[in-house]
């Protein structure tokens, strides 16, 4: 499976890449200016309604280390963001096979009841050499 081209929303190798929704924002700070693609996934990348699905991809083809930032800007459903981050990575890692993965969720605020549901995203995301992270902000930024 090859990530439709369709799905892009950028492409290129500029420092400042962001994505916003529902007054949440990621922000990947690309110091280096590697290569970046970002993706729509929700409705585009995966489409149909019975998917649960995370909003972005981003993209990141360094020459030693592929990266995939799987991202979901959420409300309050911290639960909701983590099963759709999850089932984005099953259906889309396949294309990502030479990528580490990494899942980020942006919330209002994160609830200590999430932490054993993220148990499972987190196993995901390790098994893949990348990692998770969960902040209560409007805005994350992530620096490669």
């Amino acid at each position: 499976m090859k990530l439709n081209s369709d799905c892009m929303r950028y492409t290129g190798d500029k420092k400042d890449c962001p994505v916003s929704e529902r007054g949440k924002t990621f922000r990947l700070i690309n110091t280096c200016q590697y290569p970046v693609s970002v993706f729509q996934v929700d409705s585009c990348l995966i489409k149909g309604n019975k998917e649960k699905k995370c909003d972005f991809l981003f993209v990141v083809d360094k020459k030693l280390e592929c990266k995939a930032y799987f991202v979901e800007l959420k409300g309050t459903d911290l639960t909701g963001a983590i099963h759709q981050v999850l089932n984005s990575i099953d259906i889309l890692y396949k294309s990502l096979h030479e990528h580490k993965i990494y899942a980020r969720i942006v919330g209002k605020r994160v609830t200590p009841n999430i932490k054993s549901k993220r148990v499972k995203l987190d196993e995901k995301v390790k098994q893949f050499g990348g990692d998770l992270k969960i902040v209560s902000a409007p805005e994350l930024l992530e620096t490669i």
